[in-house]
């Protein structure tokens, strides 16, 4: 299996911590587990720790600095993030002649254009989308907000599979005509589908195990992602998908490949 991932990287600052993260980084690992050929569009600086594996290949529009976010918590844990440095604008040059069997776009600060994803789509079988890379918004002084009414019925055109967390998507008013998944914690997930609402209950996975929460999303759609392509199964795809998520929070940073 050929798959596509695409966004920024980026490195997260947690005080004087620098953690690396973006969606690619913590669904790499997945991906070359089960045994797939991951191709990276990204980019970031030379020096980013990319993992080394023969059947990764890195498409890298090299930059000065990696897109640098800054996180900081309120007093209930609530996260903020603020931009530091934005990477490079993402072309649709360097995949003009290849073709992906699962192609997952994540982008983290508008990085996507639409005529990226036009090529995305002519390019992959499966096209699937993170929802917090299109609701994003940057303020003046780099503050990451979430748009609150974004038009979900423009992404139709390209992706089979929108995902994100009941912060990021509201319940639709209208059924979009692709795959809408909406993650809650430890409560049940959501899907639409072609006019159908359903939800799948999930293994409780209890507070002291939980050592980072930050990728379980990215870890959680991989698994979704690789399960609903061979399977076609939802309830099946999401103990999968949960599964890739708790291992996530179980450890502090992506896993090795």
């Amino acid at each position: 299996m050929k798959v596509l991932l695409v966004g920024h990287v980026s490195k997260d600052m947690f005080g004087n911590q620098v953690q690396y993260g973006g969606s690619p980084t913590y669904q790499t690992p997945f991906f070359l587990r089960w045994g797939c050929h991951v191709t990276i569009y990204t980019s970031a600086s030379r020096d980013y720790p990319f993992p080394n594996h023969p059947n990764l290949r890195i498409i890298n529009d090299e930059t000065v600095d990696t897109t640098t976010f800054s996180f900081s918590f309120d007093e209930i844990g609530n996260r903020h993030l603020r931009l530091l440095y934005r990477a490079n604008d993402l072309g649709s040059k360097p995949l003009d002649k290849e073709m992906f069997d699962i192609a997952i776009v994540s982008p983290i600060c508008g990085e996507v254009s639409s005529d990226l994803l036009d090529t995305i789509r002519e390019r992959s079988t499966f096209m699937v989308g993170d929802a917090q890379g299109f609701i994003r918004e940057i303020d003046q002084n780099g503050n990451v907000l979430h748009s609150k009414d974004f038009p979900w019925f423009k992404l139709e055109r390209w992706f089979d599979i929108i995902k994100g967390s009941d912060e990021e998507i509201k319940e639709p008013s209208t059924f979009p005509n692709f795959i809408f998944i909406r993650t809650r914690g430890n409560n049940p997930v959501q899907i639409w589908h072609k006019g159908t609402y359903m939800e799948f209950p999930l293994e409780q996975m209890p507070e002291y195990k939980i050592i980072d929460t930050t990728g379980a999303g990215d870890s959680f759609l991989a698994g979704f992602s690789y399960s609903y392509y061979k399977t076609r199964n939802f309830e099946q795809s999401i103990k999968f998908a949960h599964t890739c998520a708790m291992e996530n929070l179980s450890m502090k940073g992506p896993l090795k490949p």
